[in-house]
């Protein structure tokens, strides 16, 4: 019986006559708006607010911790691996990977707000900057001419961690790159490692460079 068939029965029941039953509320069969909403948004963005501090108070003490990164260093072929397994990763042609073997100097400038580092040699050069905190930027693409990436950096207690996924073209692959000083700050050793569009293969490579005076 819905509520109008009941409200017209009820006005028609003659005096002495038995009522029909009272009809459940309907108000009871649904569940009550809860006054906390509203409460809780608040609450978790306050969360997420303090997780954001938090992130970046570690990133500074972790900055402020570790050795210095930031100046120039030539890279050493003899203590570092080959590239190729990153190259064939990537799917890079020959005149690709001449480039990238060309590069032999990395220029670093490391603060606790973003990481920037140049990378040059004798038929190319890339410099990429990489903003520290949770929001990735698209930036140029590494090792191609077209495409994009996003990127960002993460400072570790072992040095400046960064983060790139590739766009179209060879959408998908992801490369990190963690840079730890030694002990004296006279070399550096950069690991690279990256996965490959279907996650089915990852490879990682050791890049070692010597500090250059100023």
């Amino acid at each position: 019986m819905t509520v109008f068939q009941y409200a017209t029965l009820k006005k028609k029941t003659p005096p002495g006559a038995q009522k029909p039953p009272r009809k459940p509320s309907q108000k009871s069969s649904q569940p009550k708006k809860s006054n906390k909403t509203k409460g809780s948004k608040k609450k978790t963005a306050a969360s997420g607010n303090g997780a954001s501090r938090s992130k970046i108070l570690f990133d500074r003490a972790a900055f402020h911790a570790r050795p210095c990164v930031a100046g120039m260093w030539k890279r050493d072929n003899a203590l570092s691996d080959k590239m190729t397994p990153l190259y064939k990763l990537a799917s890079l042609g020959w005149l690709a990977r001449k480039k990238q073997e060309s590069l032999q100097y990395l220029e670093i400038e490391d603060t606790p707000r973003q990481f920037s580092r140049t990378v040059t040699g004798q038929f190319h050069k890339i410099s990429d900057t990489f903003p520290v905190g949770f929001h990735p930027q698209s930036m140029p693409r590494w090792y191609q001419k077209r495409g994009n990436m996003k990127g960002m950096v993460e400072q570790t207690p072992s040095g400046p961690r960064t983060w790139v996924k590739w766009g179209d073209p060879q959408q998908g692959l992801e490369i990190w790159e963690l840079y730890g000083a030694s002990s004296d700050g006279q070399t550096l050793t950069v690991y690279t490692s990256a996965l490959s569009r279907d996650g089915l293969h990852e490879i990682m490579v050791k890049s070692v460079y010597t500090r250059i005076a100023p």
